[in-house]
Protein backbone atom coordinates (compact mmCIF):
# COMPACT_ATOMS: atom_id res chain seq x y z
CA UNK A 1 0.00 0.00 0.00
CA UNK A 2 2.93 2.34 0.69
CA UNK A 3 4.28 1.77 -2.82
CA UNK A 4 0.82 2.25 -4.35
CA UNK A 5 0.34 5.61 -2.62
CA UNK A 6 3.92 6.71 -3.19
CA UNK A 7 3.72 6.07 -6.93
CA UNK A 8 0.49 8.05 -7.32
CA UNK A 9 1.85 10.98 -5.34
CA UNK A 10 5.11 10.94 -7.30
CA UNK A 11 3.21 10.92 -10.60
CA UNK A 12 0.79 13.59 -9.39
CA UNK A 13 -2.30 11.42 -9.77
CA UNK A 14 -3.74 12.12 -6.33
CA UNK A 15 -7.30 11.56 -7.55
CA UNK A 16 -6.48 7.87 -7.91
CA UNK A 17 -5.56 7.43 -4.26
CA UNK A 18 -8.59 5.32 -3.44
CA UNK A 19 -9.06 2.05 -1.66
CA UNK A 20 -7.55 -0.66 -3.88
CA UNK A 21 -10.51 -2.96 -3.20
CA UNK A 22 -12.62 -2.82 -6.38
CA UNK A 23 -15.85 -3.05 -4.40
CA UNK A 24 -14.94 -0.07 -2.18
CA UNK A 25 -13.05 2.70 -4.03
CA UNK A 26 -13.43 5.19 -1.14
CA UNK A 27 -10.76 7.89 -1.04
CA UNK A 28 -7.92 7.43 1.41
CA UNK A 29 -8.29 9.77 4.40
CA UNK A 30 -5.37 12.10 5.25
CA UNK A 31 -4.42 10.28 8.51
CA UNK A 32 -3.96 7.03 6.57
CA UNK A 33 -1.86 8.79 3.92
CA UNK A 34 0.28 10.43 6.62
CA UNK A 35 1.14 6.97 7.96
CA UNK A 36 1.79 5.50 4.51
CA UNK A 37 3.82 8.30 2.93
CA UNK A 38 7.17 9.71 3.98
CA UNK A 39 7.19 13.35 5.08
CA UNK A 40 8.12 14.60 1.60
CA UNK A 41 5.45 12.46 -0.02
CA UNK A 42 2.76 13.64 2.35
CA UNK A 43 3.75 17.28 1.82
CA UNK A 44 3.57 16.75 -1.96
CA UNK A 45 0.15 15.08 -1.60
CA UNK A 46 -1.11 18.04 0.45
CA UNK A 47 0.18 20.48 -2.14
CA UNK A 48 -1.36 18.57 -5.05
CA UNK A 49 -4.69 18.12 -3.25
CA UNK A 50 -4.83 21.83 -2.40
CA UNK A 51 -3.99 22.80 -5.97
CA UNK A 52 -6.69 20.47 -7.31
CA UNK A 53 -9.25 21.98 -4.94
CA UNK A 54 -8.27 25.54 -5.84
CA UNK A 55 -8.50 24.69 -9.55
CA UNK A 56 -12.20 23.85 -9.09
CA UNK A 57 -12.96 27.29 -7.61
CA UNK A 58 -13.98 29.83 -10.25
CA UNK A 59 -12.88 32.85 -8.17
CA UNK A 60 -9.26 31.72 -7.78
CA UNK A 61 -6.56 33.03 -10.10
CA UNK A 62 -2.82 32.39 -10.07
CA UNK A 63 -0.19 35.13 -10.06
CA UNK A 64 1.77 35.02 -13.34
CA UNK A 65 4.98 36.00 -11.51
CA UNK A 66 5.09 33.73 -8.46
CA UNK A 67 2.21 31.29 -9.17
CA UNK A 68 0.55 32.06 -5.81
CA UNK A 69 -3.21 31.50 -5.55
CA UNK A 70 -5.22 34.72 -5.34
CA UNK A 71 -8.92 35.37 -4.83
CA UNK A 72 -10.22 37.17 -7.89
CA UNK A 73 -12.67 39.98 -7.28
CA UNK A 74 -13.78 40.83 -10.79
CA UNK A 75 -10.89 42.39 -12.69
CA UNK A 76 -9.14 43.40 -9.46
CA UNK A 77 -6.89 40.62 -8.21
CA UNK A 78 -3.95 41.26 -5.92
CA UNK A 79 -1.15 38.79 -5.22
CA UNK A 80 -0.52 38.20 -1.50
CA UNK A 81 3.23 38.01 -2.16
Amino acid sequence: MESYCGIHVKEGSVTRLACPDTSCRATQPPPVLRRLLADEGYARWESLALRRTLDTMPDVAYCPRCNAACVAAGDDTQCPA
